[in-house]
């Protein structure tokens, strides 16, 4: 019970994320209640299986864990597979550039090679940003660089000043009175599983998402701010009540036994 409710703060507002983001360790994790939240039906499942007889909850496990390990076959055979290819020595001696897709053994030596590719694209960028969005085949194009590294906004294909602001659900865009815009791409990455609430000067405007992974707007006029939050997907919402659920039974539970060996003693 208690497990649930920690799952339930952190993955919800209710978790004084303003607060944990500047003290040690809590500020690695990051206000992102997802983490947390795909967690929460784990307890519940547990619990379902203490209620099944010990013979069919080791039958449930056993067929999960059949699947498991089929799983770990699969994702290990795949891995194996691509590191087949250009399996070459990477050392400090190397004169080839090394890009972020090649598959080599990399030495000690070759870590901090200046011929090593290093990609500022995390890995969980959208999926549009990818190899093929490279100015000679290991590194990334300089615009695209410096979008990304000092969060340029792009009005119909030129770099335009703006001032940026972070809030706790998403990222605002304060502009000098910008008027006509048949294309304003931002430096927000979008993604298809996610959706958004775009507003600008206060009024919401359907988005879109570019080649590139990136939000942008068409045909906008006397463009002054841009507010962008992030929505999380629908499932969570029944994932949150099904878990609220659960723990208000658990509580029930707990307080009819606490009371009752009360009344025993």
């Amino acid at each position: 019970m208690y497990g649930e409710i920690t799952l339930i703060v952190l993955g919800t507002n209710l978790a004084p994320w303003s607060i944990l983001q500047n003290l040690p360790l809590f500020d690695s994790i990051q206000n992102t209640g997802w983490r947390f939240m795909i967690f929460s039906g784990v307890i519940p499942f547990i619990l379902l299986l203490i209620n099944f007889s010990r013979k069919s909850s080791r039958k449930i496990l056993k067929v999960l864990f059949i699947i498991a390990i089929f799983a770990s076959m699969s994702e290990y055979y795949n891995f194996h597979q691509s590191a087949q290819k250009n399996l070459v020595i990477f050392d400090g001696n190397n004169s080839k550039s090394l890009g972020v897709d090649d598959w080599v053994k990399l030495k000690s030596t070759g870590i901090n090679s200046a011929k090593l590719t290093r990609d500022i694209i995390p890995d969980y960028a959208p999926k549009q940003i990818n190899s093929k969005v490279y100015a000679n085949g290991s590194t990334l194009s300089e615009d695209l660089q410096n979008t990304i590294k000092f969060n340029q906004v792009k009005s119909d294909g030129k770099n335009i000043n703006t001032t940026m602001k972070y809030t706790y659900e998403g990222v605002e865009f304060n502009f000098n009175n910008v008027k006509n815009i048949s294309v304003l791409e931002l430096p927000v990455y979008g993604y298809k599983t996610l959706n958004y609430h775009v507003t600008v000067n206060g009024k919401d405007v359907p988005y879109a998402i570019s080649n590139l992974g990136f939000i942008k707007l068409n045909n906008v006029e006397k463009v002054r701010k841009v507010s962008i939050k992030y929505l999380y997907p629908e499932v969570y919402k029944y994932i949150i009540y099904f878990s609220t659920v659960i723990l208000l039974i658990l509580i029930g539970v707990k307080v009819f036994y606490f009371r009752k060996m009360m009344y025993r003693c």
